[in-house]
């Protein structure tokens, strides 16, 4: 006999669910699962909802890892305000985000970042990947759209927040190292070469990944954006070589190099040098002599804002002089 699958409850605007009132759906339709919108009288938040009757819960995974990460006092992790299950769902409710980094960068002129908003952001998303590597856990999808700065409600525009762990998958059990198979279920742009060759992922293999977005973020590109697997695979292995070091870093700062060389030469897969990348990054920026505040999107808000009140102020002085006109006729 076939077996029915029972469908997933969707929430309309305004509805209720417990303390929660539904604002609105804010991701795109998934038999399995959904995010709302939601509120209550301590303000804006996000719902998670997956039905119960998948082979494998990402609500319920996520929540065992952030659990785990929020003990540990992870640094850049949202908050659960509210999990459980229902007759048909599991739930969780969590901490608004605003505009992940990918969305951020295409908003960007020439799709880059500038120096000090690139290094900046970069270093908290390596503090997300060294906490979540420090409990033991892998992340495995590590891109930018998986990276996001706080809500604009709570004026969090330069606080960074990593968004997706549920792909997230343990390599390490009470101590005791384990595989992790390199499935190619990571964005080809940002997989590390480990991923390509088919090769166990380790730590260092994730702050590769990592490196990958940071020069996209300085440079605006990756030299192999558009390439399949394969291509992708062999252009990152030439950019291992010295002579080859210009194809994968022009225009970045110097320090950039020696970053990449740590990445190249780790000692231990599994214990990146994280304090030496720091301070490499942080010595790009003061040698550069770029500020690591506002960031870009701050000073792009503050534009449209002046932007707006010029074209504002525009329009009444119109107003008014049409109105001048209209009564110098009476007098």
């Amino acid at each position: 006999m076939a077996v029915v699958k029972e469908q997933l409850t969707h929430f309309s605007p305004g509805s209720k669910f417990g303390q929660w009132r539904i604002i609105e759906k804010v991701e795109g339709e998934d038999p399995e699962g959904a995010v709302y919108k939601v509120s209550n009288k301590h303000g804006f938040f996000a719902l998670k909802i997956e039905k119960l009757d998948v082979k494998f819960s990402y609500v319920i995974h996520e929540i065992d890892v952030l659990t785990a990460l929020t003990q540990f006092g992870a640094r850049h992790i949202r908050n659960i305000e509210e999990s459980g299950q229902t007759d048909s769902f599991s739930f969780v409710v969590l901490t608004p985000v605003g505009k992940n980094l990918e969305d951020l960068r295409n908003e960007a002129p020439k799709k880059r970042f500038t120096l000090g908003t690139a290094i900046s952001v970069g270093i908290q998303c390596l503090e997300a990947l060294e906490d979540l590597h420090a409990i033991g856990y892998l992340f495995r999808d590590i891109k930018p759209s998986n990276f996001a700065i706080g809500a604009s409600e709570y004026s969090e525009h330069r606080k960074l927040y990593a968004t997706d762990f549920s792909m997230a998958k343990k390599f390490t059990e009470y101590g005791t190292p384990r595989s992790v198979g390199a499935r190619f279920n990571i964005n080809t742009r940002y997989a590390p070469l480990a991923c390509h060759e088919k090769q166990k992922l380790r730590c260092i293999d994730e702050v590769e990944s990592w490196f990958y977005m940071l020069v996209e973020w300085t440079r605006g590109k990756l030299p192999w954006k558009h390439l399949d697997n394969e291509s992708a695979g062999a252009w990152k292995k030439r950019c291992r070589k010295a002579l080859w070091y210009d194809q994968l870093l022009f225009g970045c700062p110097w320090e950039f190099i020696d970053i990449w060389r740590i990445i190249k030469r780790s000692k231990d897969p599994d214990k990146p040098d994280y304090q030496k990348i720091y301070v490499l990054l942080i010595h790009a920026m003061v040698k550069s002599k770029k500020l690591q505040y506002p960031y870009d999107w701050e000073v792009w808000e503050e534009k449209r804002i002046l932007k707006e009140q010029k074209k504002n102020k525009k329009q009444s002085e119109s107003v008014k002089a049409v109105a001048v006109c209209f009564f110098a006729r009476f007098l």
